[in-house]
């Protein structure tokens, strides 16, 4: 029970009238005068910042999430499965928990999505990872927005922390066009080297439209020679859709020198970049 309460009133019907009202819609009087200290130094905490206790009170009502406050690595699984029921493939899984895979233990496995800070996620990005590319500070940021993005939209977070980072300004840097001459200087290296798999990866990209990720993720099986296709499947897309690239003339001429040496498996390693980089 709360403290008593006296009034004085001028009239009989006035006092009627607030014993009524009480009764239908009772304020804890009482409360408000045991919390008085609290109000206070709340009140003394907002002062510098120019806002008041509704402001607050406005802002949580708007911002907390409704379905608690799961741990990150609740939110990665939650986040992994929704992508998977609507059809998003494993290399899009993959990708994401490469990028958590060092952020998650920065923050703390067991911590709190809500309490994820943006200097946090700042110093991670800027301090942690300060050797590394700006292109792939970028994708960090991108991937960590997507994610509380998610969380939003499941009301699980009110505000995402990466919102107002400032992201990596990529230089832009003119790109190197190669020329027919140096393709087909590239491609007889490949052949003189027997270097079929690369011969295979370096044609379908620069003859059958193929991007070079979805190339690097083909088998011997997407190759259909006496089609004149190439089968791309909707997990290896970029856009998650089945297509069939056609092979142009120019090249089957230089497929056909691998015809005879298909196999079983992946048309290329995943290291094939770095021993192109040091080879050729």
């Amino acid at each position: 029970m709360g403290r008593k309460q006296r009034r004085f009133f001028t009239e009989y019907s006035a006092a009627e009238k607030f014993v009524r009202v009480q009764h239908d819609d009772p304020r804890p009087v009482g409360e408000l005068l045991d919390r008085k200290a609290e109000i206070f130094y709340c009140l003394e905490q907002l002062r510098p910042l120019r806002v008041g206790l509704s402001d607050v009170v406005s802002f949580y009502v708007r911002h907390h999430g409704n379905k608690g406050n799961p741990t990150l690595t609740e939110l990665v699984e939650l986040f992994v499965a929704e992508k998977k029921r609507v059809g998003r493939s494993s290399h899009y899984e993959k990708s994401m928990r490469y990028c958590l895979s060092s952020f998650i233990p920065f923050v703390g496995k067991d911590t709190r999505v809500g309490d994820i800070t943006r200097e946090q996620v700042t110093n991670y990005v800027y301090q942690h990872n300060a050797d590394m590319g700006l292109v792939t500070k970028k994708g960090i940021l991108t991937h960590l927005s997507v994610l509380f993005n998610f969380a939003i939209k499941e009301e699980m977070l009110g505000l995402n922390p990466v919102d107002k980072i400032t992201r990596p300004t990529i230089p832009f840097n003119k790109p190197h066009v190669l020329l027919p001459e140096d393709f087909n200087k590239l491609l007889h290296q490949c052949l003189e080297k027997d270097w079929c798999d690369r011969l295979v990866i370096f044609v379908l990209v620069g003859f059958c439209g193929i991007r070079v990720e979805e190339a690097s993720r083909l088998s011997w099986s997407h190759l259909h020679l006496d089609k004149n296709i190439v089968e791309i499947p909707a997990e290896f897309a970029k856009k998650a859709r089945f297509r069939d690239n056609p092979i142009p003339p120019n090249g089957m001429t230089w497929l056909k020198h691998v015809r005879d040496k298909r196999r079983t498996g992946r048309v290329i390693g995943d290291r094939w970049k770095y021993r192109s980089t040091h080879q050729c």
